[in-house]
This record gives structure tokens, C-alpha cells and sequence, in this order.
């Protein structure tokens, strides 16, 4: 149970029998296996399951009963294969033998669930099941009802939260009918689905899927690097032994904190285990491949944010491939933003990710500017996301380190001491790194805005600017007085995907409108 799964070993008590003879082609057998205080090792002494499973083999065929016990909970299931004398698994599985068997489960489901999902996921609820089985091998019917009340699934690794999950399906024939599902994330989100699963006539071979989920602002991720809050559908559609997922989704808003940026790493170390127990923990298993082919879009509000930078994108990507392998091909653009770099605040002139498969080769083309005595200066990123190269241009052209000490400094690096170009030797070492400390980032969170930063004027003054978004379309930014004589108020209304109406009202009466279009050329 521990290595099908890939998690922490189950404890608890087993004892079993098995008797098994074969006389003249044909076998008979009488298997039980019994359990007490079985639990995934992670999970409460609550959840502790008590059950036994008998598979009995005679003249009849194949019958099998499962038993299962728990706080709240009762499950029972049996079924029996009219096959007559059994000599192989051809016979148990002949297309006309016979088939016969209920099941029933009913109560708190979280202690039964807590063997079938991975590692920091759980799912708790009051589960009703009752359903009957009878047909053919070959085409297996079944009728009755399923159900899951005050349910809620957790995964603590991606953050993910579905609560108040209400389910309601029903067997027909041979099909699950799934005819209500609703959920919220435990605020504003919404969750909506339903589907049908079918066996065809040529038993499990030929299952087949399809079923649709529809979600409104729920939150699709909140750990403690990502919370994403996304609207969108997914498809997934099962036939042939083949899984396809589509859809699209909006991301409305997502907070994205690379590791690095807020907090040191921590190193990845290969532990090769030798004389282990058992053998290697790790088999290969079989998958069924799940094709992709998703839309995700967002047309701002992605805040990627450090100690060092506090910027905001936009994207449109296709994510295709497989499950296990996926492509994510697309553009993701920056909206604004600031990065401190070299003791000094650099905007963002423009940016743009260019993915074409693995995120890891995302090509990078980002330009950060500033003016400094007489120059504009320049922080470009260059290269791959696993690899990004950083470099230092001006306008007009002159060396890094002189760029660097007239950013630092604000002098040339001709005029500077021994101990300053050391300082500066530093300087343009950091560029690649950063400090954990972060005061900016506390403020814009105690105040509630969307973007927040500090700044130095062309005049010397410090300028103080915060910008919230009023609805899903205008962006509003206020700015502090700096040397230009009275504050600033901005708006962005994105008229369209591609149009903005940009409008400016300076504290001195001085107003401005523009309209702003882009597009973006592959």
C-alpha cells in the first residue's frame, strides 16, 4: 500500500490465511486477510481503519468480500463472478460469466480516502454510497446512488483548498452519471462540474470519460511561493486508454515569490540508499497518458515580487504535451514594475519571456532603466530562466564600470578611491543577488495595494508611489511630490486587450490623456 502510492509506510496489525489447492486443471482456494489500527503514518490515531478482505475460489467461481470499519465510518462490499470451475484468468474474466454484488459506504470518509491519495493531500466528508452490480463480465450494469456532503480536499504542497464540496451521481446501466458537483476555496470562489463514466461492451478495457468542471475566481494555488486565483473550465475526456485535458482558465490574480528571492534555497542533496529493506523503493510503474491541450491567459495581475523587485506581467500561453511531459509554449509580457539593483531603483522599460517547451529554457529579454549624471542607464537580462545573463549599457555607450560608479557613486570611475572601486567590484557582483530583507514588500502588504515602491527623482527628492486596481480593468496609481512641485495621479483603463486610455493629473493642474495599443508579433 506504502509503494503503490510513493508515500510513508501504512502502520498497523495484518494477519492473514490462504489455503489453495488445484486438482485435475482446476483451482480452489480460500484467502483472508484481516487489518487493525491500519493508517498512513502521517495521519491521527482517528483515522485507524479496521477491515478484512476474503477472496474465495470454488466450483462456483469467484467471489470476493470487503469490510472495512472506522470512527464514523461503515463499508461493506461483495461481489461474485458465476464462472463456473476456474483453471485460469480467462475463465474469471470470460465475457458471459455472470456477475452479482452490492456495495455500501456510508459516513465520515476521511479515514478510507487517507490509503488512495498521495502524501499532504486528505479529503474528509460524509460519503453515501449504495450501489448494486449485476450483468456480464462482458457488460457489467450497475444502479444505485453516490453521494459526499461538507466535503473537503486538501493538498498541502500546491496550496490547494476545496471546501463545502457537495456530489451527487448516480449508476444507470453501465455509467456513472455525475449530475451535481459544486465546491467553493473557502472565500468568494466557485466550483461547478458534472460528467458521465461509461464502461463499453468491452469491459474495463473499454472505460471512457467525460467530464467538465467550471470555476469563478477560485483559488487555484496558496502556497507559500504562488497564490493564484484563477476563472476558467476544464474537459477531461477518457477513451481508447487515452486521457485529454482542455480548457482555458484567466488568471485574475496571481503572487509569485521565487524561493531565492525571499528566502535562502535549500540545497538539493542525492541520497543513493544502499542494502535497504525490500530492495529499491523505486519501480517503474505504468501510466496511462493524459494528453493537454490548455489555454492559460492573464491580462495582468501577475505580481512577481522579491526583496530586490516588485513587478507586474501579463501572459497568453499554451500549455500542450502530456501530463508527464508538458510544452508550454507562449509570451509573457511586463506591465511595470521596479527592481533595486546597485543600491538604486530601476523601472522596467520592458519585458518579455518567450517560452517554447521546457520553462527552464524560457528565453529572457528584459530592460531595467535609470537615469544617472547625464546617462540613462541600463540592467539587461538576457538568456534562458536557468540561465539568465546580466549585463550593464547606457546611453551613450560607455563601460560597465563606469556606468556602475556613476549609479553608485555619481562619479566617474576615473575619481574613485581604492576602497570605493572595491565597494564597486561588490556592486556589480550583486547584481545577481540580493538580501532576504524586504520593508517595502511589509508596507505593501499592512496597506492593501498592489504595488508599492520608493524612489529617487531626477531633482533629489524622494518619491513615494502606491497603485491599486479599482475593478478588473482600471488600474489607479497615486504619487507622492517629488522636485516636480505636487503629486501625481494616474489611471489605466484597458479599454480592450490590446487599448488602454491612460490619463495623468499632476497637484499643479497640469492634466494629460493618451491612448495607449500594442501588440505582440511572434
Amino acid at each position: 500500500m506504502s509503494l503503490r502510492r510513493a508515500r510513508s509506510p501504512v502502520i498497523g496489525q495484518l494477519s492473514g490465511d490462504l489455503t489453495a489447492n488445484r486438482t485435475d486443471g482446476v483451482w480452489r482456494a480460500d484467502a483472508t486477510l484481516s487489518g487493525a489500527g491500519l493508517r498512513p503514518l502521517e495521519a491521527s490515531d482517528a483515522e485507524e481503519l479496521a477491515g478484512q478482505v476474503r477472496l474465495v475460489v470454488d466450483e462456483t467461481g469467484v467471489s470476493l468480500t470487503a469490510s472495512a470499519e472506522g470512527v464514523g465510518l461503515t463499508a461493506r462490499a461483495n461481489a461474485q463472478i458465476a464462472s463456473g470451475p476456474v483453471s485460469g484468468p480467462d475463465d474469471v474474466m470470460r465475457p458471459d460469466a455472470a456477475l452479482s454484488g452490492d456495495a455500501l459506504v456510508r459516513g465520515e470518509i476521511s479515514a478510507l480516502a487517507a490509503f488512495h491519495l498521495a502524501a499532504a493531500q486528505s479529503l474528509s466528508g460524509q460519503a453515501d454510497l449504495a450501489a448494486r452490480l449485476t450483468g456480464t463480465v462482458g457488460e457489467p450494469r450497475f444502479e444505485g446512488s453516490l453521494g459526499l456532503e461538507d466535503g473537503d480536499f486538501r493538498d498541502g504542497r500546491a496550496g490547494l483548498v476545496v471546501e463545502a464540496i457537495s456530489l451527487l451521481a448516480r449508476f444507470s446501466e453501465s455509467s456513472l452519471i455525475v449530475e451535481r458537483l459544486t465546491a467553493t476555496d473557502g472565500d468568494a470562489g466557485t466550483l461547478r462540474g458534472a460528467g458521465e463514466v461509461s464502461i463499453g461492451s468491452g469491459g474495463l478495457g473499454s472505460l471512457a470519460a467525460d467530464l467538465n468542471v467550471d470555476f469563478r475566481r477560485f483559488r487555484l494555488a496558496g502556497s507559500r511561493d504562488l497564490e493564484a486565483i484563477g476563472t476558467g473550465d476544464v474537459r477531461f475526456r477518457f477513451a481508447d486508454q487515452e486521457g485529454l485535458i482542455t480548457g482555458a482558465a484567466v488568471i485574475d490574480r496571481a503572487e509569485i515569490r521565487p524561493p531565492q528571492a525571499s528566502r535562502p534555497s535549500i540545497p538539493y542533496i542525492t541520497v543513493t540508499e544502499i542494502n535497504a529493506p525490500g530492495g529499491s523503493r523505486e519501480t517503474e510503474r505504468r501510466t496511462t497518458p493524459i494528453r493537454l491541450d490548455y489555454a492559460v491567459s492573464a491580462p495582468a495581475r501577475i505580481f512577481v515580487r522579491g526583496p530586490n523587485f516588485d513587478t507586474e506581467w501579463s501572459t497568453n500561453l499554451e500549455i500542450t504535451g502530456t501530463v508527464a511531459a508538458p510544452y508550454v509554449s507562449g509570451v509573457i509580457t511586463a506591465e511595470r514594475g521596479r527592481a533595486d539593483m546597485l543600491g538604486r531603483v530601476f523601472q522596467i522599460e520592458q519585458g518579455r519571456v518567450t517560452l517554447n517547451g521546457d520553462p527552464g529554457e524560457a528565453m529572457l529579454d528584459i530592460s531595467l532603466a535609470r537615469e544617472a549624471r547625464d546617462i540613462t542607464a541600463r540592467v539587461r537580462v538576457r538568456g534562458t530562466a536557468r540561465d539568465p545573463r546580466i549585463s550593464l549599457a547606457s546611453t551613450p555607450a560607455l563601460p560597465e564600470d563606469e556606468i556602475a560608479a556613476r549609479l553608485v557613486f555619481g562619479e566617474g570611475a576615473a575619481n574613485l578611491s581604492a576602497v570605493e572601486y572595491a565597494q564597486l567590484a561588490a556592486s556589480l557582483a550583486s547584481l545577481s543577488g540580493g538580501s532576504a530583507f524586504d520593508p517595502l514588500g511589509a508596507l505593501r502588504s499592512v496597506t492593501g495595494l498592489d504595488t508599492f515602491g520608493v524612489r529617487t527623482d531626477s531633482g533629489g527628492q524622494t518619491v513615494v508611489a502606491g497603485g491599486r486596481y479599482l475593478t478588473d480593468t482600471v488600474y489607479l496609481e497615486l504619487e507622492s511630490a517629488g522636485s516636480s512641485g505636487g503629486p501625481t495621479t494616474r489611471i489605466e483603463w484597458a479599454l480592450t486587450r490590446s487599448i488602454s486610455l491612460l490619463s495623468r493629473l499632476r497637484g499643479d493642474g497640469d492634466a494629460s490623456v493618451a491612448v495607449s495599443w500594442r501588440t505582440e508579433y511572434d
